[in-house]
């Protein structure tokens, strides 16, 4: 000794350094210090408690003759092993020549600690760091990104993905391959398609220009500005979904607009915020759509209520007593 060792594990202990001038030595006792003992030239432990203890070896030899000796164990509790961190590189990227890229590592974490460093390989020959670096490729083609995470205890973690670039010539925003396909000139930055909504479809072959997901033909039936954003909300009837439609921005909804007819109608609002649909424009409400509940329910007419049979009855009785006191008192009677 002295000793040390781990809460839990096994501590190894060694008395072959013990020896007899003029005999041998026959048995070895070992004292923990916790209240266990153990025999042996050579012997293990197991500590549950954190400390330090005494230990005592007490040697005795063939002649029965004795001595002992005293050490210590420090007993510590086993610390957790270090945890790697999680890297995330995101993607695959794609994206054009000469344009901006930005790669995101954010969601790359460490669990027992902090990630401090976030390095980028692009594939290109040329590195970037931190969580959201931005990177320009000058060559089209399919590139190996690599991002490596380092936590605060120096432990690293690696991840790949790629990075499709496409030929940009012009710089438009429009890959050559597009603006072939579109019909457009690839060298000429004031030549390329058409798109209200830069969703990449150019707006002849877009079936909602302003990506407000109202379809431009429905738009244009109702007379609705097909290039920027519509109010609408759908109402299904008969198992077929139509639109009731803001068609002057107004934040109520104005127009009825039938997909299995492609006809529209006049929508009006009630008093409780419910809408009354004339689905056949012949003037009388067919529907009532519930914009709390999304529920479309055929327009029940309330029945008028009529005068209650137990006043009727009352007014019956009331007009034949009266009919009788007049007959009493013509007739002298009363």
């Amino acid at each position: 000794g002295p000793y040390s060792g781990y809460v839990g594990f096994a501590v190894s202990f060694d008395g072959s350094g013990s020896y007899d001038v003029d005999g041998v030595i026959v048995n070895y006792t070992w004292s923990f210090g916790d209240g266990d003992v153990g025999y042996g030239e050579k012997t293990t432990h197991v500590y549950t408690t954190a400390g330090t203890y005494t230990v005592n070896l007490t040697v005795e030899d063939n002649l029965g003759a004795t001595s002992t000796n005293t050490t210590t164990v420090t007993v510590t509790e086993k610390p957790s092993a270090k945890k790697s961190p999680v890297v995330k590189a995101d993607g695959p990227y794609h994206g054009l020549t000469n344009q901006s890229i930005t790669f995101d590592g954010s969601a790359s974490y460490d669990t027992d600690g902090s990630i401090v460093n976030w390095t980028w390989s692009f594939g290109d020959g040329t590195k970037g760091y931190g969580v959201k670096p931005t990177h320009v490729y000058t060559t089209a083609g399919t590139f190996n990104v690599t991002l490596t995470v380092t936590d605060n205890d120096g432990l690293t973690n690696t991840t790949k993905t790629t990075a499709t670039i496409e030929k940009d010539s012009d710089g438009d925003g429009w890959s050559d391959q597009e603006e072939q396909q579109y019909g457009t000139d690839p060298n000429d930055l004031n030549n390329s398609p058409i798109d209200t909504d830069g969703d990449h479809i150019p707006d002849p072959l877009d079936s909602d220009d302003d990506n407000d997901g109202l379809p431009d033909d429905v738009e244009e039936a109702v007379d609705s500005d097909s290039k920027n954003e519509t109010s609408f909300t759908e109402a299904t009837i008969d198992n077929t979904t139509c639109y009731l439609i803001d068609t002057d921005n107004d934040a109520v909804y104005d127009t009825f607009y039938d997909t299995s007819t492609g006809t529209t109608t006049a929508v009006t609002r009630n008093s409780d915020g419910s809408y009354s649909i004339d689905e056949d424009g012949d003037g009388s409400t067919d529907y009532v759509y519930d914009p709390a509940s999304g529920a479309t329910k055929p327009y029940e007419e309330t029945p008028s209520q009529g005068i209650p049979w137990i006043i009727l009855l009352v007014m019956a009785i009331a007009v034949a007593v009266i009919a009788l006191i007049t007959y009493l008192y013509k007739e002298g009677y009363i």
